[in-house]
């Protein structure tokens, strides 16, 4: 029997490496938020909404999204999805909102992190 020891991944999942924050749903990370990216977001939908057409800027909304919990989001840029039955991809770790994610870290007062998760 095979057993897979890496990434793990079905149909209805897919596996990821983002650059960037796991953050709790409030009002101070949103501030935050929208300071630096020159945005108005009170809310997850706010977020959600005003990143919608971003390039760059990937959102996580709770566990499904691939957040630690149903209360906190990602916010980032991806820099790798593991496909279905991909067990080694090359990547170029160039990032390009690399500057602005720095800047938001600055103004939490938190780094950012490589994250990786699972998004159902």
């Amino acid at each position: 029997m095979k057993i897979k020891t890496n990434f793990v991944t079905n149909s209805s999942s897919t596996s990821f490496v983002m650059y960037g924050f796991n953050l709790e749903e409030t009002e101070e990370n949103f501030n935050a938020i929208s300071k630096v990216f020159d945005k108005k977001i009170g809310t997850i939908n706010d977020l959600c909404d005003s990143f919608y057409y971003e390039d760059n800027i990937d959102i996580g909304n709770g566990t499904e999204g691939g957040a630690s919990d149903d209360d906190h989001f990602l916010l980032g840029e991806i820099v790798v999805n593991i496909e279905e039955y991909q067990e080694f991809k090359e990547i170029d770790m160039r990032i390009c909102e690399k500057d602005k994610l720095d800047e938001l870290g600055k103004e939490l007062g938190k780094e950012p992190k490589y994250i990786v998760s699972t998004r159902m």
